[in-house]
Parts: structure tokens; sequence; C-alpha cells
């Protein structure tokens, strides 16, 4: 058994339309201290390996960050949207045996799971009023991700690097707003990187991908009156 973690977490921020609703501007800085964290960490036992991995409330940690995001229509049936967040975390103490060895250490310098320090995006679409025949909306995305670890002894091979994507799409809509047909890509550029992978000792270790280049296209019809 092990008992929840606990945060307290200190915010303050800001909402704001701006430039007669023209520009939506929202941003915040926030400070969080983590208690009791749950990681895996490594115990004698009774089995072949002579060890097993449990859960138990072994770290701590204390994070900073600051997150903005906005909207922008700059002409009418042109938008313009993103977010930009930045992330500071690290370990406050995390004392335990995670590597097998029967010995508990400090591993307060190690890197957190998933915490990339940068993570943003863009997007842009503009919509042509096609009169009787509807509207065609294109628009594309850009995000970013920065590099983070993917296991918590942030081992050799479970590190991935930053990860920048591209989205696109077409969207047309009947003028009765009957119709949608959509086309769209997903990474575009084809940029794969490590989704998550779990090693196991000296045994084996396996890892999955982000998502690869994608093609579709989705079309919608309403039903009734």
């Amino acid at each position: 058994p092990f008992d929840d973690e606990q945060v307290d977490n200190y915010e303050v921020g800001i909402r704001s339309d701006l430039f007669n609703n023209r520009l939506r501007l929202n941003a915040n800085v926030f400070f969080a201290e983590y208690k009791d964290l749950q990681r895996g960490v490594i115990r004698a036992a009774n089995t072949s390996t002579g060890q097993e991995t449990f859960t138990d409330n072994a770290a701590g940690a204390e994070s900073f960050g600051v997150e903005l995001n906005f909207s922008l229509v700059p002409a009418p049936g042109f938008n313009l949207n993103g977010n930009i967040g930045y992330l500071d975390i690290e370990y406050k103490g995390f004392i335990a045996d995670i590597n097998g060895d029967g010995t508990d250490t400090d591993n307060s310098d190690l890197d957190l799971v998933r915490a990339p320090k940068w993570d943003m995006s863009i997007g842009a679409s503009y919509e042509f009023d096609l009169n009787d025949m509807g509207s065609l909306t294109v628009g594309a995305r850009w995000s970013y991700t920065d590099e983070m670890v993917l296991t918590t002894p942030n081992d050799v091979g479970f590190h991935r690097d930053d990860l920048t994507t591209l989205d696109a799409q077409a969207v047309w809509e009947s003028a009765t707003g009957r119709y949608r047909l959509a086309l769209w890509g997903k990474n575009i550029t084809k940029n794969i990187e490590r989704l998550g992978g779990t090693p196991v000792g000296g045994l084996f270790a396996f890892a999955a991908p982000t998502q690869p280049r994608q093609y579709g296209a989705t079309l919608a019809v309403m039903l009734g009156n």
C-alpha cells in the first residue's frame, strides 16, 4: 500500500479581452510543492530475480512555471492562436533503490518523467466565404515540445529529443450547415520520437513511437430537419 500524493499549488493570472475583443490574452504564473510523490522503486523479494518493483511515496518536488495563450483576429475570417508554456521542476528529496543494487541512494539530481521545459504551439486559419456554396476554412498548426526523459531512473535509450510537428486541414461546410467535409494531415513533416517505454533490468526493453504522418478525410452529415 501507498499514500496519496499531495500538492500545494499557488497561482496568479490574468484573463483579458482587448481591442474590441479582437485579442484574447491569458497568462498565469504558478508555484507548486509536491509531497509523497509515488515512484517505482525496488526491494528484495523471494522471486527468481531476487527483487521486485513496487510503488512507494519516495519523493518530493517543487515546480515553477509560466503559461501564456492568445487568440487574435487581425482581419475578418483570419484567426491566429497559440500557447507557450515554461516549466522548471526538480526533486526535493528522492531516497530509494531504483537500480536494484540493494542500496537506497539520493536520486534528487534526476529529471522528472515527462516534464519538458518548453511546450508551445501556434496556429492560423482563414475562412473563405463561398456565398451559396458555403464556406471553406484552411488552417495549419505548428507544435514544439522540448526534450524530456521517459523513465524514473533516466535510463539511457529512454531520453526523448525535442519534437516539432506540423498539422494542416481544409474544411468545407455547406451554406445550410448540413454537410461538412474535412481534408486533414497530421505530422506532415514526419517527425517521430519515443512516446514511452519500459526497460526491465538487463532482460529486455520496449518502447512505443509517437504518431506517424497521417492523412485523412472526414465527412459529416446533419440528419433531420
